[in-house]
């Protein structure tokens, strides 16, 4: 399926007919994104078509006295006699306009500067937001194939604020799809010739251009933005909804220390303490759309002048989290919900196709070294002099023991932040191993021993390390 978006259209001569040529085809109608609507269809193509619509189109007196159909014109009339009226409920005056371009879809955004008197306080960032978040809706109920972006029409701040959007989007639908790039939708611009009411031109060429954006297997927020801002974050979002904050909150620390372990290569957090499932995903996202549509909607004359910041990188670290979630379930990686462990072997293949699949060379050879060195120094364990008989007997029983007993001999204590990291995560002090039946499997302690003999949480502190390293 096809998406379309242009900017709509309310002049006097808005409904005269043109015709557009593409590809040696002619389509006579009032926009070019109708022509290209057509164009598709007759390729076998489902289309849709979305206007969008700024709020302060019919306040014009220029359309006064216009050749509209008797409908139309009452209802402009009203408008500009009663903007505030009008203003109440648009909606009824966009789908009437509607009726005479085809019955489209369409979408009304806020609008910059002076009509009939009345100062549209609105700014660039929430016009963005409308349209970012119309696309990303969109796309969760159509998941569209190719998105048309029709700059024919509508003043500059208008197109620059569609293209700032497409460029959003793109970077969202790409970090959703991180398993497979082919579920990317094609992106691309879609314009006219000049029509500048030239009588010896009689048919207007369509043009389509594909445009490509680079992402990157990074984080949307940063380490400031999760270990110091994500209070405000929410707030910007949600308000005072307790409620609401606290289930994206989760999310958003979930997300973080999924991520940064992928990123710095310590695949035994996510055995440990597992991801969402790609339902709670999705209603997150849904819930951060619902609050900003809500907001935007409170008034059509002043927009509610938004955080963009905050809602774009929630949005797009909720998107990747999607991605990411889809990459773990393809390969099977699960919450060792029993504290049974996992293989050495599990963790090589797994997370060999997981850090291919995000182009991390660099962490897939690493891992494959800290594992082959942790089962050889292991198994030598059993020879080595220093290592205590009560170790030794634990190990070939099948018990779990501290790594760090078994490769210095000595009982686990405070853990090293150089060491976890320079480790993939197997720190000696807080990862277990036991010897299975055909292979090592390996887990995180709960809790720790500090320098001061007092007994941690092992996850609030390495969340704190993944939280810095994001």
């Amino acid at each position: 399926m096809n998406l379309i978006y242009q900017i709509g259209r309310l002049d006097r001569g808005f409904l005269n007919l043109v015709k557009f040529k593409k590809d040696d085809v002619i389509f006579e109608t009032c926009l070019s994104s109708l022509a290209l609507k057509k164009y598709l269809e007759i390729q076998g193509e489902k289309t849709q078509l979305v206007i969008i619509y700024p709020i302060s189109l019919p306040l014009n007196k220029t359309l006064l006295g216009a050749e509209f159909p008797l409908e139309l014109n009452e209802a402009i009339n009203k408008c500009i006699n009663n903007p505030q009226i009008y203003l109440n409920n648009p909606e009824e005056f966009f789908k009437l306009l509607n009726l005479f371009q085809g019955k489209e879809e369409f979408i009304l955004i806020h609008s910059l500067g002076t009509y009939l008197g009345i100062d549209f306080q609105s700014v660039f960032d929430d016009i963005v937001l409308e349209i970012f978040i119309d696309l990303i809706e969109r796309y969760l109920n159509l998941g569209f194939d190719n998105l048309y972006v029709d700059i024919s029409s509508g003043h500059n701040i208008y197109v620059t604020a569609i293209l700032e959007a497409l460029r959003y989007f793109n970077t969202w639908v790409s970090l959703r799809n991180s398993l497979n790039s082919n579920k990317v939708p094609g992106i691309y611009i879609s314009f006219s010739e000049p029509i500048l009411g030239n009588l010896n031109v009689q048919e207007y060429n369509l043009f389509t251009a594909k445009i490509e954006y680079k992402t990157f297997f990074s984080s949307p927020l940063t380490a400031k933005d999760i270990k110091k801002q994500l209070a405000k974050i929410l707030t910007d979002i949600f308000g005072d909804d307790r409620q609401l904050k606290k289930g994206v909150r989760e999310l958003i620390e979930k997300y973080a220390l999924v991520f940064s372990a992928i990123k710095n290569n310590t695949p035994l957090v996510i055995y440990k303490y597992g991801y969402h499932n790609e339902k709670e995903i999705k209603e997150g996202i849904i819930t951060v759309l619902n609050s900003a549509k809500k907001k935007l909607k409170e008034s059509y004359k002043n927009s509610p002048v938004l955080c963009k910041n905050s809602y774009t990188k929630t949005l797009l670290a909720l998107g990747l989290y999607w991605g990411i979630y889809d990459i773990l379930r393809e390969y099977e990686v699960e919450q060792d919900y029993q504290n049974q462990g996992v293989s050495l072997k599990e963790i090589d293949e797994k997370f060999r196709k997981i850090y291919e699949d995000f182009n991390l060379v660099v962490n897939k050879n690493f891992l494959g070294n800290e594992l082959k060195n942790t089962a050889i120094k292991t198994k030598a364990a059993l020879e080595y002099p220093e290592i205590l008989e009560e170790t030794k007997k634990s190990l070939a029983k099948g018990d779990w023991v501290s790594l760090i007993e078994i490769h210095q001999g000595r009982k686990p204590g405070n853990p090293d932040k150089r060491n976890y990291f320079a480790h993939a995560g197997f720190e000696g002090n807080i990862t277990d191993i036991r010897n299975g039946a055909d292979d090592f499997f390996v887990c995180m302690r709960d809790q720790y021993i500090d320098n001061i003999g007092n007994t941690k949480e092992v996850l609030g502190l390495i969340r704190n390390w993944l939280y810095e390293e994001i």
